[in-house]
């Protein structure tokens, strides 16, 4: 999921810029660069896919993403998130 939002972010961003865009797998980044407004809870999504997409893309850093996910995950409550598929959940 994270690679298509990426590349739905990046359709704009050449379209406002009218130039291929920078090689990175930031999401935030393509938000504020095509200033596109979310809801606070598809921020805290997006913000959680950020985090996540890389490191899986990149097996090294995935045991360390791991740890930290687990004891992250114990923290937080579910919430309640829309998309245009319907609900879903995250921690």
């Amino acid at each position: 999921m994270p690679l298509s939002i990426e590349k739905a972010l990046k359709g704009p961003y050449v379209e406002k810029f009218s130039k291929d865009p920078p090689k990175i797998h930031d999401l935030v980044y393509f938000v504020k660069k095509i200033e596109l407004t979310l809801p606070e809870e598809h921020e805290d999504f997006l913000n959680i896919l950020n985090e996540l997409s890389v490191p899986t893309r990149y097996p090294d850093e995935l045991s360390k993403l791991l740890k930290e996910y687990k004891k992250n995950i114990k923290r937080k409550k579910p919430r309640n998130c829309w998309s245009k598929q319907g609900n879903y959940y995250y921690g």
